[in-house]
């Protein structure tokens, strides 16, 4: 008799998510920005890998993982982001997608391949992230805050992304 499936393979057998948590259901403002931003978030309108696979890319899958305090700053990066992939050559510039944008210890934070110039971008960017209220896009600073790091600005302290804003 066979022994149990490895956890990784039991996770591609399961059944498919509910409507309500399907991949690839983004809010009205990520629309607005791959739309603007076709290269740049190529994933997001064209997956490399099917929805709702265990292989889904993150950005496909979940969108920008990001509160908005930060959308002026992916905005401004993703215009950097969008000319430097637009002068590569039009069979190069898949290996540019962007494969996830997330928070990760009070940073935004960018998977992709890069130039250096995309480098130096991704990293204005993040410095810009950590001295920015991730709710409301104010001054901010990076403190660790019940395990957890973000930078907060006086009036957001003690926001949680289970309160509601105003």
């Amino acid at each position: 008799m066979a022994g149990p499936l490895h956890p990784l393979i039991a996770m591609k057998k399961q059944p498919p998510l509910p409507p309500e948590l399907r991949d690839g259901q983004y809010r009205n403002w990520e629309i607005e920005m791959a739309a603007r931003f076709p290269l740049a978030l190529s994933e997001m309108r064209s997956p490399s890998k099917p929805l709702d696979t265990f292989d889904t890319e993150p950005l496909a899958r979940w969108g920008l993982e990001i509160h908005a305090g930060w959308r002026s700053i992916v905005e401004r990066l993703l215009v950097r982001l969008e000319a430097e992939i637009a002068v590569q050559p039009a069979d190069q510039r898949d290996r540019f997608r962007i494969r996830q944008i997330k928070e990760k210890f009070g940073r935004l934070t960018v998977h992709m391949a890069w130039t250096p110039g995309i480098r130096a971008a991704l990293d204005e960017a993040e410095n810009e992230s950590i001295a920015t209220c991730e709710v409301c896009g104010e001054p901010g600073v990076l403190e660790e805050r019940h395990g957890w790091w973000s930078p907060r600005c006086k009036a957001h302290v003690t926001w949680t992304p289970w309160d509601r804003l105003g």
